[in-house]
């Protein structure tokens, strides 16, 4: 396992005409895994891609990833990730999300490996445009990885790729500490105002039972948010990880509904932004969500991504993260990441205060009791 980044400066350049790579290292699945390079595609000579590759060779086939900025004959130029078996055999390809890029400008790729569920999870410019299990997961786990940078072309015409700041290193979880666990029997029945601020409407019942924070609400003809707030508001550079452990009730009566971790700003033109990560509930059930929106500002999230059915009466682990430097806005479910972006505000978003919430939300006519517990904040690791 590579223990330390390797990093590459000054863009060196490459160039070919059927497929040239250069092998940095070699990796097994031991620890969650990130490589990532800055590609550029050479505006003159592009009959082809440049690429960052993870490759193993197994028993009679082979298996890749790749992260490539691709010139496809057609005036359109795309980067993207994708999976597969060698010799190619479409039942196990997988393509991730593409985004239209220009020539001859950088843009940065990432391959992360989570080893525990083999997800691979795949970003261009920091934003995740794909994630994947392979059908060969389990061959996959004990195999050996080369990490490569190269360029292809399937012509006589050279290919110049640029490739620069190659690093391949450990994915460190985010450095947190316990907050509230809602053990201390004072406060049972209520809420410790030294670590949470309340804005409850008169249909919110909120109050620490038994261990957990428990949120009820009666019936309303309106929109109601039962919302539980650190005290202090931080700028985006201390803003970085919450996480708590969430569940809905079987009691939901089929309206909809949620209950999740919210970052809030209103320093905004327009109002309210958030970032919400949790649990969210209706008539078809419940599921996880990532909701980023200018509310104040837009009709529409900047992303509203669901996962798979979940379950009623489970403890689920959701994580909500910003990274500074990127402004990447990431909710994770019990360690995996569900979905990540840079919201269009970034800019704005860096010179902003924010609000670190429980936040419980429900539709007119919506009823569930939900439960928080163990919550954490801290720093977003590597």
């Amino acid at each position: 396992m590579v223990s330390a980044d390797i990093e590459t400066e000054g863009g060196a350049s490459l160039g070919a005409r059927q497929y040239e790579d250069v092998t940095l290292s070699t990796l097994t699945a031991n620890n969650p895994t990130f490589v990532e390079a800055k590609l550029r595609l050479n505006p003159d000579e592009h009959a082809g891609n440049v690429q960052l590759d993870i490759g193993a060779n197994l028993e009679g086939w082979g298996w890749f990833s790749e992260c490539n900025i691709m010139d496809y004959g057609d005036d359109s130029v795309g980067a993207r990730c994708l999976d597969t078996r060698w010799p190619w055999q479409e039942a196990y390809q997988y393509n991730s999300e593409e985004q239209s890029v220009d020539l001859g400008t950088w843009h940065k790729v990432r391959i992360e490996l989570d080893p525990a569920s083999m997800t691979f999870t795949y970003y261009v410019d920091d934003q995740m445009v794909g994630s994947h299990v392979p059908a060969d997961a389990d061959k996959l786990r004990d195999a050996k990885f080369n990490v490569s940078i190269g360029v292809w072309g399937d012509s006589s015409e050279t290919v110049t790729g640029y490739i620069d700041n190659v690093r391949i290193g450990q994915i460190t979880p985010p450095a947190t500490i316990l907050y509230d666990d809602f053990d201390d029997a004072t406060y049972d029945g209520t809420i410790n105002p030294a670590k949470w601020e309340l804005d409850l409407p008169e249909v919110c019942d909120v109050a620490q039972q038994e261990g957990a924070m428990v949120f009820k609400n009666t019936s309303s003809q309106n929109d109601v948010d039962c919302v539980l707030s650190h005290p202090s508001e931080v700028s985006v550079d201390d803003l970085s990880v919450m996480e708590a452990q969430i569940k809905m009730s079987s009691d939901h009566n089929g309206g909809t509904l949620n209950q999740g971790i919210n970052f809030t700003t209103c320093d905004l033109p327009g109002g309210t932004w958030w970032a919400f990560c949790g649990l969210l509930a209706d008539a078809d059930g419940v599921r996880s969500v990532l909701d980023v929106w200018n509310y104040g500002d837009r009709d529409e999230s900047d992303i509203w991504w669901e996962s798979p059915p979940a379950d009623y009466d489970q403890w689920y682990t959701f994580r909500l993260e910003v990274d500074s430097d990127t402004m990447t806005v990431s909710c994770f479910v019990d360690d995996k990441l569900l979905a990540s972006i840079v919201p269009r505000d970034a800019s704005e978003l860096r010179s902003a205060r924010f609000s670190r919430n429980l936040d419980a939300w429900r539709s007119p006519g919506s009823f569930a009791t939900t439960y928080v517990d163990d919550v954490q904040i801290g720093q977003v690791g590597q």
